[in-house]
């Protein structure tokens, strides 16, 4: 039951609200339903039917208007309508089946009776209608898809179309339309099928209006190829499908008035189709509309409706079976889309696997075997532990290495008994698995052992890994070091870099004890450490006097950037001064072929002396002099610049600057 007030206007000495269930406090949009209610100057095409249909919102009221407004023949006065309004509460047109159904509802007064029955609140009681009773619409499809998309976007365009013959076409295309969206969407959307002109509403022209004035009218051409989202759609308007937009209704607060969400939530419906009209199941189609879910609706806040129809039991059933779904829901990627709902999932299993122990080893090795585990299924591979029984284990080890790497092992002191370096590559990194899970890696004691084998076996290193790895070897940094060091070729991959970001303390310490770098440790090092953390100034200068035996080697341009930046934080220091001769003449012969990029360039430039305002330009002359003045401040003799670069001409320049 949906009650709905009602409100009567017509003329009497000036159009004026006659009789009416409600007076609304507001009084602009009292003005609002004055304005609208009274004449659109519009006369039907070829002396036909003259009554119209005009709906709009009423925002701050929180009513959705609809209103058919008559010619008023039998009044003297030219000019003169009556127009019965149907206010509908904001929270009740979401319940509507069928907005077309509201045509039955309009009464066209007459002089002869009272207007006493608009004085009352409709309690309107509607019906629901089977498939078979549904009358498909008789319009142009693009045009239909056209002032679709138009109250689909409603707050961002409109558009006006020639009026049409039989007004009540119209009427029942736009309400037909109504039936697909969501109340919220619908506070954007107002219309209008009979008008001369463009009727106004708070300033802007109303979303649709059909306009016997041809001159006025404005079609957006909307002949693009249709997306199957808007087929579904457009099909089931057309056909007068009403429990279609039912359904996407019943998903009004997950879309709110946002068209993506439409989109999203269309996308699903239009997804399960087949199940709706077929009644077969499909797991695919369950599984691709998950996808949709989680891609449309990231956040744990958005799509809450949904999210809980689509994990209830009862609704999943109807395309898989509880061992599919928890399969889904453990390997799709939905990391922290479904929030607390997540518990509800989690009751789930807990009755499934009291009810079907047998089937629960099949569900560890369908999730591990995905590939993608998401964090709800390395959740339930981690908590296996606690739920196999010792049997069960030993089942799994003799049968699945692959889902016994993964889960935790419930002795996992045997991993400390593994002689890696003994171990094939690919037997170790059957392993590493094993090692990395929550439930063993506490148990796990011989890192530094572990950490040898995977680079002399050059095994690739994991983020996890590697965070691992540091983590529980004191000497991490050292051994990485060390090996890298031992061969021109050898490098630090990615992520064990990054391991060494947050371990200044540990490379400037393994610098101070070598006498020689590669080219691949230097970079590393580079990488890693500050120029400007305190811990380095502090250290001084002359561990880093390694890096002078690259000096003759193609190092890369980050290497010379940060040895010039590194020496500024001992500005007369001897070995300091030294860094700064060894990076200087590549970044001038860099900067003079045009080659030092703006990066590069910028993170010296801070250091740089200045010139004269027309000189500046002069990046390569800002090196020179900068060079020149600080061997000066620290007390050096100008014939250090006889040979301080094997450009001959340069250490002119050099030294005519002194």
């Amino acid at each position: 039951m949906i009650r709905i007030e009602q409100l009567l206007h017509g003329y009497e000495n000036g159009h004026r609200l006659l009789a009416g269930s409600v007076f609304l406090k507001n009084n602009a949009d009292m003005d609002i339903i004055a304005t609208l209610s009274d004449w659109s100057e519009y006369v039907a095409p070829g002396g036909g039917d003259s009554s119209y249909v005009t709906a709009y919102p009423l925002i701050e009221s929180g009513y959705y208007v609809i209103a058919k407004t008559w010619y008023a023949n039998e009044m003297k006065r030219p000019g003169c309508v009556w127009t019965h309004s149907l206010l509908i509460p904001f929270d009740e047109v979401n319940s509507f089946s069928d907005f077309k159904q509201i045509s039955s509802l309009f009464l066209r007064p007459s002089l002869r009776r009272s207007f006493e029955e608009y004085s009352h609140t409709i309690e309107y009681d509607y019906e629901d209608f089977s498939f078979e009773e549904y009358k498909a619409l008789s319009v142009d499809r693009s045009m239909a898809k056209q002032i679709f998309s138009t109250f689909l976007y409603g707050a961002k365009q409109t558009v006006s179309i020639k009026a049409m013959n039989n007004n009540q076409t119209a009427e029942f295309l736009l309400l037909g339309i109504m039936n697909e969206l969501p109340m919220e969407m619908l506070r954007n959307v107002s219309w209008c099928t009979g008008s001369a002109y463009l009727r106004m509403m708070a300033g802007r022209p109303l979303t649709c209006q059909f306009l016997s004035n041809d001159v006025m009218t404005r079609n957006v051409d909307y002949h693009h190829k249709e997306q199957k989202w808007e087929t579904y759609v457009i099909d089931g308007l057309m056909s007068g499908d009403v429990f279609q937009g039912l359904l996407v209704r019943l998903f009004a607060e997950d879309i709110g008035d946002d068209a993506d969400n439409y989109i999203a939530i269309v996308s699903i419906l239009y997804t399960l189709q087949n199940y709706f009209k077929t009644d077969n199941n499909n797991e695919e189609r369950y599984k691709e509309a998950l996808n949709i879910i989680t891609q449309s609706f990231p956040s744990k806040d958005q799509g809450v409706f949904v999210k809980k129809s689509f994990t209830n039991k009862r609704f999943s059933d109807k395309f898989c079976d509880d061992i599919t779904f928890f399969y889904y829901f453990g390997t799709l990627p939905m990391d922290g889309v479904f929030g607390d709902i997540e518990n509800m999932v989690n009751k789930r299993l807990n009755i499934f696997l009291e009810e079907n122990q047998a089937n629960y080893i099949s569900l560890l090795s369908l999730i591990c075997k995905s590939g993608d585990v998401n964090k709800w299924g390395k959740k339930i591979l981690k908590e296996s532990a606690d739920i196999l029984t010792i049997d069960e284990v030993t089942g799994v080890i003799q049968q699945n290495f692959h889902l016994f790497s993964t889960i935790s092992l419930l002795n996992p002191d045997i991993l400390n008994k593994v002689h890696w370096l003994e171990l094939s590559p690919k037997e170790i990194q059957s392993i590493l698995p094993m090692i990395l899970d929550r439930r063993t890696k506490c148990g796990f004691s011989n890192w530094e052992q572990l950490f040898s084998a995977l680079l002399e076996k050059n095994i690739e290193i994991s983020d996890l890994l590697a965070k691992e790895l540091f983590a529980k070897t004191s000497k991490a940094t050292t051994i990485l070091l060390d090996y890298v060091n031992m061969d021109a070729v050898r490098f630090v991959n990615y992520s064990l870099s990054i391991q060494l970001i947050d371990r200044t303390e540990d490379l400037l310490n393994w610098l101070s004890s070598v006498d020689v770098i590669t080219d691949n440790v230097a970079y590393a090092i580079v990488k890693s450490v500050d120029v400007h953390s305190n811990i380095v100034s502090l250290r001084g200068a002359k561990i880093w006097k390694p890096f002078l035996g690259l000096q003759y080697h193609n190092l890369r341009i980050e290497v010379y950037t940060y040895l010039f930046s590194l020496s500024f934080n001992w500005p007369s220091d001897e070995d300091a001064l030294e860094l700064m001769h060894m990076a200087f003449y590549p970044l001038y012969t860099l900067q003079a072929s045009g080659e030092l990029g703006y990066s590069y360039w910028s993170s010296i430039a801070t250091y740089l002396d200045t010139l004269m305002i027309w000189e500046d330009w002069d990046k390569c002359k800002k090196l020179r002099k900068t060079v020149v003045n600080r061997l000066k401040r620290a007390g050096k003799d100008k014939s250090v610049l006889n040979g301080y670069t094997p450009d001959r001409k340069l250490n002119t320049l050099l030294r005519n600057m002194w």
